[in-house]
């Protein structure tokens, strides 16, 4: 994930959204909440922002930054609010 946390790193939320549809990635294992939590324990890593402001800044990417990289079916298919949601539960377990 992005390291910086003034950069919104719409990429990110795709990935993770990918591979939970269609990679398999279970995203209540214990195993991976634990690397997360890891890797976030990091000095100069920062915790989840969830907010609405970071889901406002993910949208005005939706164009601008993965319709780029992506191929037309796989835009299609990503679903900005199913990755938030994705991402905010995941932060709840972190807790």
């Amino acid at each position: 994930m992005s390291h910086n946390p003034e950069v919104v790193a719409i990429r990110d939320f795709y990935d993770l959204d990918h591979a939970v549809l269609h990679l398999g990635l279970d995203p209540n294992n214990a195993h991976l909440v634990n690397l997360i939590r890891q890797k976030l324990a990091i000095p100069g890593n920062h915790p989840v922002d969830v907010s609405k402001e970071r889901f406002t800044a993910l949208a005005r990417q939706l164009d601008t930054r993965l319709r780029l990289v992506l191929r037309a079916k796989e835009f299609r298919e990503f679903d900005l609010t199913r990755a938030t949601r994705l991402v905010t539960d995941m932060a709840g377990r972190l807790r």
